[in-house]
């Protein structure tokens, strides 16, 4: 009974999901600017769900695009007070990915962390973002990153789910998945779970 309860509450507040999103000729601007339209909205933290990168080459002039979804239902810890590492390079092959995003998660250390999110850039370059609140808010352990790459986001989605169940995850453990594609992948696409 109270874990229905439980339940219960956690799906009337997701709900109300929202979102905002920032486009802008450089993923310093984008992020900023989505930092400030979270800002704007009266977003606390604890209500951020999650930060997604990605890029848009449609001709507009902005390549750079971070979106974030948030509901203001969830309770509020205080003030956003969210902060972002950007990690912005060349990406040739597996190691060199494997390299960049091991660096960036020992940088996040035992921040709290939001989202961890990647996009492809200009020619072979890479963005990683790490987004975190500054302070405020407990700390928590190192996260832990599970990759799959395959030909379809289908089947993508297929060995990530097996792979989490396989790790014993519970319910609540996974705190977020992103979804990208890199240059160097050659026609397949990825999903990364991190989890603590």
């Amino acid at each position: 009974q109270i874990c229905r309860s439980a339940a219960a509450e956690n799906h009337r507040r997701m709900q109300n999901v929202d979102y905002v999103e920032c486009q802008a000729s450089s993923w310093a601007l984008a992020a900023d600017g989505l930092i400030q339209l979270l800002t704007q909205r009266g977003v606390g933290q604890g209500q951020v769900l999650g930060v997604d990168a990605h890029s848009s080459h449609n001709g507009e002039g902005g390549a750079a695009v971070f979106c974030a979804h948030y509901s203001m239902l969830l309770p509020s810890l205080g003030i956003l007070n969210l902060r972002y590492m950007r990690f912005e390079e060349v990406v040739e092959d597996e190691h060199n990915w494997a390299t960049i995003s091991k660096r960036a998660t020992s940088k996040l250390s035992i921040k709290r962390a939001i989202s961890v999110t990647a996009s492809s850039s200009i020619d072979q370059e890479v963005v990683l973002c790490c987004f975190y609140y500054s302070r405020g808010t407990e700390k928590q352990a190192l996260q832990e990153v599970s990759e799959v790459v395959a030909p379809a986001w289908k089947d993508a989605a297929e060995r990530l789910i097996t792979m989490v169940e396989a790790a014993g995850l519970c319910n609540g453990q996974v705190q977020w998945i992103d979804a990208y594609w890199l240059p160097f992948m050659k026609g397949s696409v990825a999903l990364s779970a991190y989890f603590c």
